[in-house]
């Protein structure tokens, strides 16, 4: 039984559990619990809100009930009669905070989440592409930290486990890297211990490309080769390929590890040929970008292939190479979008070079400004000629075309019509940073997130 209590200014009432729960430790949820022989729901609800926030409470309607195959949790509205919010007299727990629902804890239980996005559903008439976006990836990390990162112990032999699992959780959110291969796998240990080595090589190939761009900061966090030192993190990498090819031999198996050790050396081209190559093309620029993050594409179909899932897993690995192409695209327009131009100070050729290429018609010409990157006022120049041809927009436009014929592929793949939903959604994240901001403002993304909400959590319903 768990408890939805709003404040005055319409925050939520959440508990964060004691790192000892063996369950939720560190995790926020709501106030719950079980209920005791001869106790009804309301009864059971009404002591355990007092055992665990001192407050005496009125139960409500009921607002949504979460299936698992082993057990369930309502969830009601509540309000306060009596008493004053303190933990002090609950051991298992270590603080009580109200959150506005939109801003609600990365670490906060599935099953806490769940239920409150279920009520701001339902008390709205429009949900923005932010709102959506920000749901979306909410729900992502929720199901990341009750459910998987528990499976990192599983690699506990990785040397660099440690700063991986600390770049992990400092990165906020964006955990569908592990998530995606889970929700679409049977959720059993094994498919946990597949989903939680995509995040971890995400992790490795992020660190590296982090170090190769003297990245300082990524996310408003400080990278990694800056919190524990240049020649640690370049030390950690120089061993962590045979170390991780080890361990991935022990656990999963010797096919899964040279898969993966055959993809980390065709990152390791890729990201070469991104910092020294002068491609012919954008299509050719974007196909390199493929192999800079294959090793995720193998490590999705593999969770699959492991709950015997062997069409929809080879299905994934393609869909994922598609999307790698449009990752790279907006990683580019971010870049431009902003004003940054990371790429370009550093002599990278992007997208947005060969788009200005294109506009003036002299390739040459572009190649010349970037091979002086370095130089007074060089950033200054470029920018105007960005301006100058409306390069934002034409780059804006094509990942919108990029996303929209992902969103359809998504449709067609060989997998169940929610695990399309969920994927759809995971791509519809991006409208948010790629739609012209009062579009992005006005257009309601109710329907869509709802249907996301739905598949995503039918698709749970296999949580044990």
């Amino acid at each position: 039984m768990g408890g939805l209590l709003f404040d005055s200014a319409g925050r939520i009432l959440l508990v964060k559990r004691a790192t000892t729960d063996p369950q939720m430790g560190g995790l926020w949820s709501l106030p719950a619990g079980g209920i005791e022989n001869g106790e009804s729901s309301e009864e059971a609800l009404i002591r355990e809100f007092h055992e665990e926030t001192a407050l005496t409470i009125e139960v409500g309607r009921a607002v949504a009930v979460i299936r698992r195959p082993t057990w369930q949790v309502a969830t009601y509205e509540v309000t306060v009669t009596d008493g004053s919010l303190s933990v002090e007299q609950e051991s298992d727990l270590v603080e009580a905070r109200y959150f506005p629902i939109e801003d609600l804890p990365e670490q906060t239980v599935l099953e806490a989440r769940v239920p409150i996005l279920s009520w701001w559903l339902a008390s709205r008439d429009s949900v923005t592409a932010e709102q959506h976006s920000r749901a979306v990836d909410g729900l992502f990390s929720s199901l990341f930290y009750s459910y998987l990162y528990n499976s990192l112990e599983e690699f506990s032999d990785f040397d660099l486990l440690p700063i991986l699992r600390w770049h992990i959780t400092r990165t906020p959110w964006r955990k569908f890297k592990s998530s995606i291969p889970f929700l679409l796998s049977d959720m059993g240990r094994e498919a946990g211990q597949h989903a939680v080595l995509a995040e971890l090589l995400f992790s490795l190939w992020t660190i590296l490309d982090d170090l190769s761009d003297d990245r300082q900061q990524r996310y408003g966090t400080e990278t990694a080769h800056v919190r524990f030192g240049r020649a640690r993190i370049i030390n950690g990498l120089f061993g962590a390929i045979e170390s991780l090819h080890k361990v991935i031999r022990e656990r999963l198996g010797q096919e899964l590890a040279q898969d993966i050790l055959h993809a980390l050396m065709t990152c390791r081209a890729g990201q070469a040929a991104r910092l020294m190559t002068r491609f012919s093309d954008a299509n050719a620029y974007l196909e390199a970008s493929v192999d800079r993050t294959r090793f995720l594409g193998v490590s999705w179909r593999a969770c699959l292939r492991a709950a015997g899932r062997w069409p929809a897993g080879d299905a994934l690995y393609k869909f994922h190479c598609r999307t790698a192409r449009f990752g790279q695209l907006l990683n580019d327009y971010f870049d431009l979008r902003t004003g940054t131009l990371q790429d370009f100070k550093q002599g990278v050729y992007s997208y947005y070079a060969f788009r200005l290429a294109v506009k003036v018609d002299d390739k040459q010409s572009v190649d010349e400004l970037w091979s002086r990157h370095d130089e007074k006022n060089a950033v200054d120049d470029v920018r105007h000629l960005l301006e100058q041809h409306d390069v934002t927009e034409t780059v804006r436009g094509d990942a919108m075309t990029m996303l929209e014929t992902l969103i359809s592929a998504a449709r067609e793949l060989l997998v169940s019509p929610d695990e399309q939903d969920v994927l759809i959604g995971w791509l519809e994240q991006s409208l948010f940073n790629t739609l012209p901001p009062s579009q992005a403002a006005e257009l309601n993304y109710k329907p869509e997130f709802t249907r996301f909400l739905d598949s995503f959590e039918r698709l749970c319903a296999k949580l044990a």
